[in-house]
């Protein structure tokens, strides 16, 4: 990760923030993770919050709508999709938590979820011909055959290996105080894979919910043609719309927006395309790190370059007064191309 940033050749802006971040974060562990001790349950550490106070500007997800978003964007097509994600919590103990290695002290991030494709889908969930590897099943002698698998897409000091994957439990649907109303869990089985340089994690995780995981994978496949449609309407737009969905403090699913205010350019490959970070002002707090960050609107102005996200960044953390994403690929597009769409997420 050092080497990536002292061979960067272009800012945006002013790119300290995010650069100071990102060496920081290997060296200090500046992250948004909630640890929760026996007694720091998330509605406690909610109410405890020091950098953001009563938050203000945090929507719950359950009450979010389009009449929230800035004037300009209040389509209710596009943006009702925005905020559908599903994200994780409740994760195990890991980097940058080194001090805390091989100890069950838990930690709480959020996460995107999505589905891959298959041909026939509900064929593939009820004819699984393996058992399912789940640790509920490991444990019994009647194992599942009706089980589906479920990826989430998170930043690596969430979940930095299989290890801790394996120790991690996601919920799903928390988006009220009453947690048994809705709430599915997913059970973490593997780091399918992970990335040093961009700071990223996809884990692989498990479900015996069948209605849940057609309507993750239906969800996913919308977004992904939502993502394109956001694309060409936003395409000349000048806005610097920075969407963030979480669970701060490991409580229930939270919706902000602000604006980027800095983009940071780590790597040029031979066709254009760039890896970047960006600095914010949306508000996130503790438990809000790996959530999904969600930029809107042209962003490479620089000689009439624009770059397309073919998924979102994640949130790492702050520095000083800014939020700081990790780092992702964006590719260096014209007004009619088409937007790659076998990405892990959506932008």
């Amino acid at each position: 990760m050092h080497c990536l940033l002292l061979a960067s050749n272009r800012d945006d802006d002013d790119g300290t923030v995010v650069s100071v971040f990102i060496s920081d974060l290997k060296k200090k562990g500046i992250h948004e993770c909630e640890v929760w001790t026996i007694d720091a349950e998330g509605h406690k550490q909610w109410e405890r919050c020091k950098k953001n106070p009563g938050h203000l500007q945090f929507i719950p997800a359950k009450q979010f709508s389009f009449e929230h978003l800035p004037e300009a964007f209040r389509d209710e097509e596009v943006t009702a999709k925005l905020v559908v994600k599903y994200t994780s919590l409740d994760r195990p103990p890991g980097y940058p938590f080194h001090n805390y290695g091989g100890t069950d002290i838990p930690h709480t991030g959020s996460g995107f979820l999505y589905c891959y494709e298959y041909d026939e889908i509900y064929e593939y969930f009820d004819l699984n011909y393996m058992f399912c590897p789940c640790p509920e099943c490991k444990e019994t002698d009647a194992p599942r055959r009706q089980w589906g698998y479920v990826s989430v897409y998170t930043a690596k000091h969430v979940v930095y290996d299989t290890s801790e994957a394996e120790k991690t439990i996601v919920e799903v649907n928390f988006n009220d105080d009453n947690q048994d109303s809705g709430v599915r869990i997913l059970y973490g089985i593997n780091a399918i894979s992970v990335s040093n340089q961009e700071e990223w994690t996809i884990m692989e995780c498990v479900t015996h919910d069948r209605d849940l995981w057609v309507k993750l994978y239906k969800t996913y496949s919308y977004l992904l043609d939502l993502k394109d449609r956001v694309h060409e309407k936003y395409w000349e737009s000048p806005s610097r719309l920075c969407l963030i969905v979480s669970h701060p403090h490991g409580w229930i699913k939270q919706v902000t927006f602000g604006k980027w205010i800095k983009r940071r350019v780590l790597q040029v490959d031979g066709n254009g395309d760039e890896l970047s970070a960006y600095a914010y002002d949306t508000a996130t707090c503790k438990g809000s790190s790996g959530a999904p960050v969600l930029i809107l609107g042209m962003r490479g102005a620089q000689n009439g370059h624009r770059t397309w996200l073919s998924r979102h960044h994640v949130h790492s953390g702050y520095k000083g007064k800014y939020n700081v994403s990790g780092v992702e690929s964006e590719r260096n597009v014209e007004p009619d191309d088409q937007a790659d769409s076998d990405g892990h997420g959506s932008g």
